[in-house]
């Protein structure tokens, strides 16, 4: 008989594959639990099954907190919408508080972008 029982749970290793792997996890916490010899192994994997559900709880909650930010970001900058919509959402965010608005602020390669376009308008008129 070949391994696999645990779907190869001892090759997961990053945190998105371990997330997926929950299941396998609360298995191989119960196995090496039952075996009496092993209470450490046991503890430490319930630990890290637990250390899951409370990290995917918490990024749950930031996410539903910052979707609106984020979608208004996203959009504005595809030119779906305004500025102002991130003001808004940006106040949501905050509960209804007042947002201070500041002039954004271009990344080098954004500058970049609009000086070429600049450019490339310039020499368009000449």
């Amino acid at each position: 008989m070949s391994g696999g029982s645990y779907n190869y749970l001892c090759y997961a290793d990053d945190l998105a594959e371990l997330f997926e792997r929950r299941d396998d996890l609360a298995g191989m916490a119960d196995v090496l639990a039952r075996l009496g010899y092993a209470p450490d192994a046991a503890s430490e994997t319930q630990q890290l099954l637990l250390d899951l559900r409370a990290t995917d709880i918490r990024v749950q909650a930031s996410i539903r907190r910052l979707s609106g930010v984020w979608k208004a970001v996203e959009w504005w900058h595809s030119s779906d919408s305004s500025e102002e919509a991130v003001y808004d959402a940006l106040a949501a965010y905050r509960g209804g508080g007042p947002v201070k608005r500041m002039p954004y602020q271009l990344t080098p390669d954004e500058q970049a972008a609009v000086e070429e376009l600049r450019r490339t308008r310039e020499e368009g008129i000449r």
